[in-house]
């Protein structure tokens, strides 16, 4: 198994960074374009599973020292979205 060695570390998730207790931000995925960006998806809402998740993404080109604001990739709480039927 590998080791990683973690050089520096920054929040990035709303909660933390604004020290909003108030917020959650869970199951965080991240990956590398093609181009070098690192990406980074992940829930935010009131509470871990709560009915008003949104999937926020950001992003950053400086190996994690400055992210992009979080953009909306899904709001989950406009179930008119949601194709229940089938």
């Amino acid at each position: 198994m590998k080791k990683v060695e973690i050089l520096s570390d920054n929040a990035v998730s709303l909660n933390y960074s604004s020290g909003d207790s108030s917020r959650c931000c869970a199951f965080p995925i991240s990956s590398m374009t093609d181009k070098g960006e690192q990406v980074v998806a992940y829930r935010s809402g009131q509470t871990k599973h709560s009915a008003d998740g949104v999937l926020l993404m950001q992003t950053t080109l400086d190996g994690g020292a400055v992210w992009s604001e979080p953009g909306l990739v899904y709001d989950g709480t406009d179930s008119h979205r949601l194709d229940r039927t089938g």
